[in-house]
């Protein structure tokens, strides 16, 4: 019994990393094909993952790549909360969720992810079998 609900657990984690992954990667390609272009190839020569997912799952590690890029931290929150407009218009925990990001509290900013987005993200992974 403990294993299935581990596993399905992880089946979140899995399902939010992507929900997370589509909404910021397909945001960028639409609307900053530029931005897109050049993190991607960052992000993919260095840790072997996009921007949607590494800032799931190693937020420190891309803040930093962020930073390294830009050489601005204005423009680092910028780019953080354009990207992340759509968690922010969830509301209140999307708004926490990006500051706990901006400040540098990783482990909180994956515990609201996955506190007020797990619905989202079942709902669109559904959507995708239609």
């Amino acid at each position: 019994m403990w294993r299935a609900a581990s596993m399905n657990k992880e089946g979140d984690k899995r399902l939010l990393k992507a929900y997370l992954a589509d909404i910021i990667n397909s945001r960028l390609r639409r609307n900053v094909p530029g931005l897109y272009a050049s993190l991607s190839m960052f992000t993919y020569s260095r840790f072997g993952e996009y921007p949607g997912e590494l800032l799931y799952d190693n937020p420190e590690a891309f803040l930093k790549l962020l930073k390294e890029h830009f050489m601005d931290d204005e423009m680092v929150r910028r780019v953080v909360k354009y990207m992340l407009t759509p968690i922010e218009e969830e509301g209140s925990e999307g708004r926490k969720a990006v500051e706990a990001l901006l400040y540098g509290k990783f482990n909180e900013f994956r515990q609201l992810l996955e506190k007020f987005l797990a619905s989202k993200a079942r709902k669109w992974s559904k959507g995708l079998l239609h």
